[in-house]
């Protein structure tokens, strides 16, 4: 979060009534008519300002932009961090212990699958649907969500959908898991395979 200061609009406004004041008083079509009207809404909008401070109010800072040098890798990991943002703040609105234990463990296997394919480039094309599907399709079923709880009033079907989102929680969890259990397997299927040419090398050899 950083700070930032923001004008009050007030002043402004007093500026217009001035010289609307000055309009009424003054006939404003002699030159020293305009000079006073001047005057006289600089002198409010200073005054103004020095009664009516800014405000301090808290933003959210904009993340550093990414650069690898891998176009495509720095669009998901752009995406994956605005996403990471969007649960975490989710996680922080929802009261709800057993939800909130589930998206923890979501953003901790998400967290673990952005890091494998920022040392490993070559696999961002293997969590395309992790990205274009689950974790967009997580974060609107957990507005959802949300939404449903901040209802004073809850009708039994709200009620009843906000049980099957609470249920559909651990699936997805299990989803995130196999994204990460994938990507491991590929890397070791690549291992053997170069493992298996460096054997077969030694042999032809004779090493």
């Amino acid at each position: 979060m950083r700070e930032v200061k923001v004008k009050s609009v007030i002043p402004v406004y007093l500026v217009g009534v001035a010289w609307l004041l000055c309009a009424i008083m003054l006939p404003m079509y002699r030159w020293y008519d305009w000079s006073i009207a001047s005057v006289a809404s600089f002198l409010v909008y200073k005054i103004g300002n020095k009664i009516f401070k800014p405000k301090t109010v808290l933003v959210e800072k904009e993340p550093e932009p990414i650069n690898t040098g891998n176009k495509e890798l720095d669009e998901v990991l752009t995406a994956g961090t605005a996403y990471m943002a969007e649960l975490n703040t989710l996680n922080l609105n929802i009261p709800n212990e057993q939800v909130n234990k589930k998206i923890d463990e979501m953003m901790s296997i998400a967290k673990e699958i952005f890091d494998f394919i920022t040392k490993n480039p070559t696999e961002v094309r293997q969590i395309r649907k992790f990205m274009n599907y689950y974790l967009p399709t997580t974060i609107n079923l957990l507005k959802e969500y949300d939404e449903f709880r901040k209802q004073e009033t809850k009708s039994e079907s709200i009620i009843e959908t906000m049980k099957k989102i609470e249920r559909v929680l651990g699936t997805i969890v299990v989803a995130f898991k196999k994204t990460l259990d994938d990507l491991y397997k590929n890397k070791a299927l690549n291992i053997s395979v170069d493992i298996e040419v460096l054997e077969r090398i030694i042999k032809e050899e004779n090493l």
